[in-house]
């Protein structure tokens, strides 16, 4: 009887909410004719983590949000490519999103980098054969290369891996931007040819080269933790 009562009656009024997620699933689900009415869909802005070249999940993701690219944003959290089957994919639709989409690289994104242009260690584990395959591997490449290692807008801040502790905000950006730099500079393959190490394993404000740069690489992408003594460690799970 109450699903029938429920089922004649006509629903009025109108919503208030915050949430453009809500409004819209509350909007799919009554209809655009009814006359129960959502408040505007403001902007909203989503937070994703590591991709991985997955693909479909990320589509039916977006899906569920009801994700639109006219209104909406996406952050993405760095390692869109690697481990997953999709990487290919998920690299097109990101480049796609334009002004939608905002990225931070991870470490996966870099070894990538580094295998285009023959640098570090494959790994049996690599799924991005399909990226370097492609017609477009360049195009996407190139606009891999260009996505910084940290991101700053108003109150929030985005990273792949993490800050080490005596950095302030504003060093952090600064020291992502010559990362940036090197990484878009002419001689760039230079940087991916002594990118990878894990030494030094602490900040020094001294630091210059090379060696400032991977301190600077391997806190924003790899670490996952600072000991007691100020050395990031690398190797340890979860």
């Amino acid at each position: 009887p109450c699903g029938k009562r429920w089922r004649k009656a006509e629903i009025s009024g109108v919503v208030h909410t915050r949430s453009p997620m809500l409004s819209r699933r509350i909007t799919s689900i009554l209809g655009e004719a009814s006359k129960l009415k959502v408040n505007s869909r403001a902007m909203a802005t989503y937070a994703i983590g590591d991709l991985q070249g997955c693909f479909d999940p990320l589509r039916r993701l977006l899906d569920y949000i009801s994700f639109d690219q006219a209104t909406d944003r996406l952050w993405f959290v760095g390692d869109l490519v690697n481990r997953g089957p999709q990487s290919l994919e998920v690299l097109r639709f990101v480049k796609s999103l334009g002004t939608s989409a905002t990225v931070v690289l991870g470490n996966h994104d870099l070894h990538l980098l580094m295998q285009s242009e023959g640098y570090g260690k494959a790994s049996r584990e690599d799924t991005f054969h399909d990226v370097l395959g492609a017609a477009d591997r360049d195009e996407l490449l190139l606009w891999l290369r260009a996505r910084p290692l940290f991101h700053v807008e108003g109150q929030w801040a985005m990273v792949h891996a993490g800050l080490l502790p005596g950095w302030t905000v504003e060093q952090a950006q600064a020291l992502s931007d010559e990362a940036s730099a090197a990484l878009t500079a002419d001689n760039f393959r230079d940087f991916l040819a002594n990118m990878w190490g894990s030494e030094p394993a602490a900040w020094r404000d001294d630091l210059a080269g090379w060696d400032r740069l991977r301190v600077v690489v391997n806190a924003m992408t790899r670490m996952r933790y600072v000991t007691a003594a100020g050395a990031m460690e690398f190797r340890a799970a979860g």
